[in-house]
């Protein structure tokens, strides 16, 4: 079962609102290096589409003075809280109990957000491939030309062709 949530899009619009005077991986250890953190729905409408999106969490948690690194921090910290919340649905839903999680795309070399993700869910977590959708397209178009080839045999040839990392 697959299912979408917001996801970086809330730390595209935080970089752009910085000017992009800090890379991803400068937001992602200014995060680390930050031990406070609140809590935010990440998928409330006030975070879908704001002019400003520092602003829209400030005014969200109604902490006009949250620094940076607590405004990125939470952002990390909610992503992380609603992929185990994400599960949960999905688990309720499906009657089934995950036992993995893949993460697939540029968000894939977020070590941090991984790492969360783990913590939060309490599952496996596996990170890569980073061209998700380059390599989708590709085994879509192999199992179209080689009936033969299933979703189980194609899955495991992406797991021989890309480096997937356990997150510990």
């Amino acid at each position: 079962m697959i299912k979408n949530i917001m996801g970086m899009w809330l730390f595209q619009n935080v970089r752009k609102n910085l000017n992009k005077r800090y890379s991803y991986d400068d937001m992602m250890r200014l995060a680390m290096n930050c031990k406070t953190f609140e809590m935010i729905d990440t998928n409330a409408p006030a975070f879908i589409a704001p002019d400003n999106m520092i602003d829209a969490i400030r005014t969200y948690l109604e902490n006009d003075n949250l620094s940076i690194d607590v405004v990125i921090n939470t952002i990390y910290h909610s992503l992380a809280k609603s992929y185990a919340d994400a599960v949960l649905e999905i688990e309720k839903i499906s009657g089934k109990t995950i036992d993995t999680i893949n993460i697939v795309g540029g968000g894939s070399k977020d070590k941090y957000l991984n790492q969360l993700t783990a913590h939060y869910t309490g599952k496996k977590v596996f990170a890569g491939p980073v061209e998700a959708t380059a390599t989708g397209n590709i085994i879509s178009q192999l199992m179209y030309a080689d009936k033969a080839l299933t979703l189980e045999k194609a899955r495991e040839l992406v797991k021989q062709s890309f480096d997937i990392q356990e997150v510990m």
